[in-house]
């Protein structure tokens, strides 16, 4: 049996959804499934723009770039070299590292320095 080609909205529906995994969007996310999950169980095309609006700047520029490059045809590995080079991987990598942090269970950072312990 062949699988019919997908339509262009259910396209841009897992492309929002995949977006927003890498994103980690569900860490702003009400939804307990999608808490439960690490992983946006809901509508992306309500989800996804709802939520990219509460990202760290940094981030959303980090995508604004990737989205920038692939119009330019820019391989996806010479991209991220770019979105290094211009400092916004390091605001997606402390996104992340920041996201890791606030999970239940994990060790609570260190105080920062002159913090009160």
């Amino acid at each position: 049996m062949t699988r019919r080609p997908k339509s262009p909205e259910q396209s841009l529906i897992e492309a929002m959804r995949g977006w927003g995994d890498v994103l980690l969007t569900w860490r702003l996310c009400p939804r307990t499934a999608c808490a439960r999950a690490r992983a946006c169980k809901g509508d992306a095309r309500d989800c996804f723009p709802r939520h990219f609006k509460l990202l760290p700047q940094g981030v959303q520029d980090w995508f604004a770039g990737i989205g920038q490059a692939q119009k330019e045809g820019a391989p996806f590995d010479e991209a991220i070299e770019w979105l290094d080079s211009e400092g916004l991987g390091e605001a997606l990598g402390a996104w992340c590292e920041a996201v890791e942090q606030s999970l239940p269970g994990r060790p609570k950072p260190p105080p920062l320095v002159g913090e009160a312990k």
